[in-house]
């Protein structure tokens, strides 16, 4: 469906534009969890992007979740063409390997308020 294709790029446009690779790059180097095979399916880096995907399309499964990002991260320069989608099992060990730390520190490193400090109407609670 074109519609649904075209929500995909605007959503994973917007997550590229505001997790920029080398962000991504560095945090897995100072993490130690940079690949451990130059021909490995799921590195560090794309790992990164698909758990950030994983939150876009949550009704998704991970096969599912892994074919809708491998266009935009082969635009993105982050996907081999020769790669094929991995299995769910090859997906939650990379997953491991990779662990909370990168996605926390990504966060740290990416997370901006979107809105004006003085703006009332762009914070929840006790902000701006």
């Amino acid at each position: 469906m074109a519609g649904g294709w075209l929500a995909d790029q605007v959503s994973l446009g917007v997550l590229a534009s505001s997790v920029p690779r080398d962000v991504v790059d560095e945090v897995v180097a100072v993490a130690g969890r940079a690949a451990k095979r130059s021909d490995g399916k799921l590195p560090p880096h794309v790992m990164v992007y698909f758990v950030m995907a994983m939150a876009l399309f949550a009704e998704e499964d991970y096969e599912e979740v892994a074919a809708r990002l491998a266009g935009p991260l082969g635009s993105w320069g982050c996907w081999d063409a020769g790669w094929e989608v991995p299995s769910s099992g090859g997906i939650t060990q990379a997953r491991q390997r990779l662990g909370w730390e990168v996605l926390a520190e990504v966060f740290a490193r990416v997370a901006v308020p979107v809105a004006d400090p003085h703006a009332r109407v762009g914070f929840w609670g006790r902000g701006g």
